[in-house]
């Protein structure tokens, strides 16, 4: 992908990848054909790389929570519940994919009072 194409999908991104990987801090004083090679030379696991490939976990932990599934299947499926089929483990790797329609799903707050209004409807329900 071009270097434009890299700074419209997220700025931000792209400079906090250079500023770890390479230690340019503004990428405006170099040439934009360097810049841009090395931003074709950033990893996988860059934000801007997951950026514009719509992902949003790294491989690596991507990766342990695939094996944490597989162990977490295989101990449930030796239990009484995993006999009988029933209450068997959710995903950690598709809530973090967000490929699962959980309730109980991972849920973040941009604010405290965001957080604190959310807590106080469900301290109500359990009421």
């Amino acid at each position: 992908m071009a270097l434009a194409g890299m700074l419209d999908a997220d700025e931000s991104a792209l400079i906090c990848d250079l500023a770890e990987t390479y230690h340019i801090y503004d990428y405006r004083k170099y040439d934009a054909d360097y810049i841009a090679m090395l931003a074709t030379g950033l990893g996988p696991d860059s934000r801007i790389f997951k950026k514009l490939n719509g992902v949003d976990v790294d491989m690596t932990d991507l990766l342990l929570a695939r094996i944490f599934d597989q162990l977490n299947l295989l101990i449930w499926m030796n239990t009484e519940d995993g006999q009988k089929n029933q209450n068997r483990p959710e995903s950690l790797a598709d809530m973090l994919t967000g490929k699962c329609d959980n309730k109980n799903s991972i849920v973040a707050f941009d604010t405290v009072e965001q957080f604190e209004i959310e807590r106080q409807k469900i301290l109500k329900g359990v009421a």
